[in-house]
């Protein structure tokens, strides 16, 4: 993403899983909350057979979402008042291994900002 200007596709075989891991991190780097971040998630199963709202595989779903999101927290639940934005920082940094410049120059390619349109 670095490399080449928006927009962007991600999508793995299914759309689902690794996608939504994906676009969860960009959200949440841009100040997603963590509400925001799993509903929208969760509408990637869409005309899924058996994944209505309030179904058992929804609910188990989303209880797995969710779990991810705490695993790279990496001290705990994520709550809303949690600072997503600092979370996905500190995964990119230390689990992909972007430096704060590339992640900063990220943020800005995303947010379509004007400073970034004269880099």
């Amino acid at each position: 993403m670095l490399e080449h200007n928006a927009p962007y596709l991600i999508h793995c075989f299914q759309g689902i899983d690794r996608t939504g891991f994906m676009v969860m991190i960009l959200e949440m780097l841009m100040g997603a909350g963590k509400e925001e971040i799993v509903n929208e998630y969760m509408m990637s199963f869409l005309g899924q057979p058996d994944f209505k709202n309030g179904s058992k595989s929804y609910k188990n779903e989303k209880n797995n979402f969710c779990r991810v999101l705490d695993i790279i927290y990496n001290i705990g639940k994520i709550s809303e008042e949690d600072d997503l934005a600092k979370v996905a920082k500190n995964y990119l940094s230390k689990k992909i291994g972007l430096t704060l410049d590339e992640i900063n120059l990220l943020k800005l390619m995303l947010s379509k900002n004007e400073q970034y349109q004269q880099i």
